[in-house]
């Protein structure tokens, strides 16, 4: 599964991972599942780790369409993950043009760096 989620309720951590080839429907059809996910909080964290995604199935048009999802909410906290420069390009955009709309977006080169700005002492379940 090239994006797939786990929530970690005790922490209130959406725990998010890119993996290989990831196109933009499989994207969509994430967050599809994330907002049916009856133990999802919109405003809950998000740690997206996408070191080992490939960008070639993903433009800047279909990432900035991103914005337009209502699935995060304005209090959510979300760490972004990767060691891409270019994946690291696009979710820059998407933190430029989302004006908070979907929670607070910082990005990471790395991981133990994005846990602490979320404030994630304990491993996640």
């Amino acid at each position: 599964m090239p994006v797939e989620h786990v929530i970690d309720e005790k922490q209130g951590l959406v725990l998010t991972t890119l993996r290989g080839s990831v196109t933009f429907d499989e994207f969509v059809r994430h967050l599809q599942a994330l907002a049916s996910d009856p133990t999802f909080d919109p405003n809950m964290l998000e740690l997206l780790e996408a070191n080992d995604v490939e960008t070639d199935e993903f433009n800047i048009d279909q990432m900035m369409s991103f914005k337009d999802s209502h699935v995060w909410g304005p209090k959510a906290r979300r760490a972004m993950v990767t060691n891409s420069d270019l994946v690291f390009g696009l979710f820059r955009m998407f933190q430029i043009t989302s004006a908070h709309e979907h929670g607070e977006i910082a990005l990471f080169h790395n991981l133990d760096e994005a846990r602490c700005w979320l404030g994630l002492t304990d491993p996640p379940d």
